[in-house]
């Protein structure tokens, strides 16, 4: 699989993840609130499943630090492993604690900003525009 490839699904991911927390951000703050429950530490549990694969996929595979765009996808891959990974292995009343601290209307309005236009600039990379 080409890096272009990468480059393009990552890029519409994080374009639309961050379009869906611009417009629709209280629906963002109840699912991190529902994964935030102390009482089902099994749901964070699952779900750090999926930021440590996607990080995985990308630094085993597409690690690279010579463009400005691989460079990119490079360091969003090593967070996502460290995310998943802290979510994985932490002690429940760490993890919960630090869902609640970020968990406020700020964090979606930058977060989402900023995945919105890091994935325009992936996926515009992806699709040969620059």
């Amino acid at each position: 699989m080409e890096i272009a490839f990468v480059l393009k699904f990552f890029g519409i991911l994080y374009a639309l993840v961050g379009l869906a927390m611009l417009l629709n951000p209280d629906d963002a703050r109840r699912m991190v609130s529902t994964l935030a429950d102390a009482e089902r530490p099994d749901r964070l549990r699952l779900v750090s499943f999926i930021p440590l694969l996607f990080g995985l996929w990308v630094v085993l595979g597409y690690n690279a630090w010579d463009t400005v765009p691989h460079a990119v996808l490079s360091l969003f891959g090593w967070a996502a492993i460290l995310k998943g990974g802290f979510y994985l292995l932490a002690p429940v009343e760490p993890s919960h604690k630090l869902m609640r601290l970020v968990n406020q209307a700020r964090t979606y309005t930058v977060g989402g900003w900023f995945a919105l236009i890091a994935g325009l600039y992936l996926a515009g990379a992806g699709f040969g525009l620059y």
